[in-house]
């Protein structure tokens, strides 16, 4: 995760809060207000404060799992996790958290080679 600092007024962002079972790839909301380390996003009719640093709702330790990311985030994640499952396909496992060194397109170029039929 990297901090929201470049984040403007009318910028996109999705919301996830898994105490409210959000959809796949959360919900669309909008940047409404940037402070010096806080971020206001509308969405789903209401707004909220989230921290620049980590993206995490304002005002609670943890957050309660309620958080933002952008959309480029969003998308880096679920390219992560399709590529940890067809790794899984073909009866790899491993943890992409951490201090893992494996990039994902690291990833990705294994799975190539793991798809060549010559290696059949």
């Amino acid at each position: 995760m990297e901090a929201l600092n470049h984040l403007k007024p009318g910028d996109r962002v999705q919301v996830f809060d898994y105490s409210r079972g959000t959809p796949k790839g959360g919900w669309d909301g909008t940047v409404v207000k940037v402070g010096t380390k806080l971020l206001t996003v509308e969405y789903r009719y209401r707004e909220d404060k989230f921290r620049k640093e980590n993206g995490m709702i304002n005002g609670t330790q943890y957050g309660y799992g309620v958080y933002v990311r952008t959309p480029e985030e969003v998308e880096k994640s679920e390219r992560r996790d399709r590529a940890v499952v067809r790794l899984k396909e073909f009866g790899l496992e491993f943890s992409m958290y951490g201090s893992s060194d494996l990039t994902i397109e690291k990833i990705e170029a294994v799975i190539k080679v793991l798809e060549d039929p010559q290696y059949d």
